[in-house]
């Protein structure tokens, strides 16, 4: 609703002269409803044709607008490039609005950057390998060589997809 109307209205009213008290009335007019018109994924790399599938996407031509679904779409985007090693990506997105005929078309922007592929990933021991929790139980954490390795099983030279980088940006932080 990108044409409704909020009305307050405060009252004082004098019940006696040491007594006051205040009403609030609220007026919500909500306007004419918007809905999809149309939708575009502009692409900085024409590479990317076959990442995006509009059937994965949730945004449709004159259903309701609705930001959650252009907010869910735009996550998507991002997920499915991130899942390709496009680790950087940029998903960028106007929405554009005809208030004469109330519809809103959505124009996505998608910066893909380049994906990222593993190099080179060594470790070395700079304090005892185990450590104790609050509780008592031994922890691997980032002094155990073992345990570092292996949060990488990825080969040099292969893309590194979310799911990999997203593992090894839990664990670290």
């Amino acid at each position: 609703y990108f044409s409704s109307k909020i009305l307050l209205d405060i009252q004082k009213k004098h019940v006696t002269t040491d007594s006051v008290y205040t009403i609030y009335h609220f007026t919500i007019e909500e306007g004419d409803r918007y809905t999809f018109n149309e939708f575009s994924v502009e692409k900085e790399n024409p590479q990317d044709t076959n990442l995006i599938v509009a059937d994965n996407l949730h945004i449709t031509q004159g259903q309701n607008y609705d930001p959650v679904i252009v907010s869910d779409d735009i996550q998507e985007i991002r997920t499915l490039y991130r899942n390709h090693g496009y680790l950087h990506v940029r998903v960028d997105y106007i929405e554009r609005l005809d208030t004469t005929r109330h519809l809103v078309n959505v124009e996505i922007f998608v910066a893909s950057g380049t994906q990222v592929k593993m190099g080179d990933f060594t470790s070395s021991v700079q304090r005892p390998p185990q450590f104790k929790d609050s509780l008592g139980r031994t922890q691997s954490g980032l002094s155990d060589t073992v345990w570092l390795n292996s949060l990488w099983r990825v080969k040099k030279g292969d893309v590194i997809d979310g799911k990999q980088h997203g593992q090894f940006d839990f664990v670290m932080a």
